[in-house]
């Protein structure tokens, strides 16, 4: 496997990324993305989406891709995606459910299926290692998110306890 997080990628990675729809054309430095993917995302990121959960979605994991490469197509999109420019397909397309809806229905049926088709795509594809470079960053990132919530958490009884002092 190539350097994780933005890096040159190997041979296997290229064809996974290829292998995505939001791709356009990938090198073992480079990827272009479709017109499409990148007017869904700036739609997505204007509704106040994370870019990260974004490109995760359609399987660019930053464990992958580099966080660096999501902030730079973003300010670049910024600039040169017009999102009025919509086909009347993406126009009737729902923006996906941004957080967790208890009530299940077939719109969070498919929204949970369109998350997971990019996880299922490198399964089916035989990616395993890709899959499982993924899934540990993601484990990773929760983690040091729950130990920086804790520290916040301390901080705060701390200055509870010192006023109540």
């Amino acid at each position: 496997m190539g350097t994780l997080g933005g890096g040159s990628f190997s041979a296997r990675e290229v064809a996974y990324l290829q292998s995505l729809p939001a791709v356009e054309r990938v090198s073992n430095k480079r990827i272009e993305y479709t017109e499409e993917f990148k007017r869904y995302v700036m739609r997505r990121y204007a509704a106040g989406d994370s870019p990260v959960v974004i490109f995760r979605a359609a399987g660019l994991d930053s464990a992958l891709i580099g966080y660096k490469r999501i902030e730079r197509c973003i300010a670049r999109w910024k600039q040169t995606v017009d999102i009025s420019a919509q086909s009347a397909e993406e126009e009737s397309q729902p923006l996906p459910a941004a957080s967790y809806t208890p009530v299940e229905t077939d719109e969070t049926v498919e929204t949970i299926s369109r998350t997971l088709n990019p996880y299922m795509a490198m399964i089916q594809n035989g990616h395993y290692d890709i899959l499982i470079a993924h899934q540990l960053r993601r484990i990773d990132d929760l983690e040091r998110e729950v130990s920086q919530l804790k520290e916040r958490m301390d901080n705060v009884q701390d200055q509870v306890d010192d006023q109540s002092a």
